[in-house]
């Protein structure tokens, strides 16, 4: 049986009134891009916000596809980097990232779940050919997922060419990056 579990510890204050940090190796590089990090599950969200931020990432946040188009039609900028949950209501998160690709074609796109490959693959992704990361995640897998996707140009034009192929409405903004 599936469980949707994630185990955090968690910490009410740190020593001397701080905020507590999230403890990653110093091998860790720090980012600067930018990140729409999309979840439905705000435990996980907040949680994986933080880690982003800490490293020195900016991070747009939204709990939903839907969500997650508004607040990229309010960014000013690019965004570099599109971390979504793949199984969501409404939105899944391969249909976002075609809707994303659109506006941002080189935007490099990780997927987390937690759920099965049985039932990642209902949503077209294949763990074995898009950049994907499992759920739960500790700190150190997160940034380093995050910074490996980053690193690997053309992920865009990559997702693409693996997932999208029928979806003849993104070839301009593909053929033209």
């Amino acid at each position: 049986m599936y469980s949707d579990q994630i185990r955090i510890s968690l910490v009410a204050e740190a020593p001397g009134g701080e905020s507590p940090t999230v403890g990653l190796p110093p091998s860790i590089p720090p980012g600067t891009e930018t990140i729409l990090l999309v979840e439905d599950e705000e435990m996980v969200r907040k949680l994986a916000r933080h880690i982003l931020e800490v490293i020195g990432y900016n991070v747009l946040e939204a709990e939903s596809g839907g969500e997650a188009m508004e607040v990229c039609k309010d960014h000013n900028g690019a965004v570099h980097l599109l971390l979504t949950d793949v199984v969501m209501p409404r939105m899944s998160g391969p249909q976002l990232g075609k809707e994303v690709i659109k506006m941002w074609p080189d935007i490099g796109i990780l997927y987390m779940s937690g759920h099965t490959a049985n039932v990642i693959a209902r949503h077209d992704v294949r763990e074995d050919s898009v950049p994907f990361l499992h759920k739960p995640f500790s700190p150190e897998a997160l940034a380093l997922k995050v910074r490996e996707t980053l690193d690997t140009p053309g992920q865009a034009k990559i997702y693409a060419s693996t997932m999208l192929t029928q979806d003849s409405s993104l070839v301009p903004q593909l053929v033209g990056s």
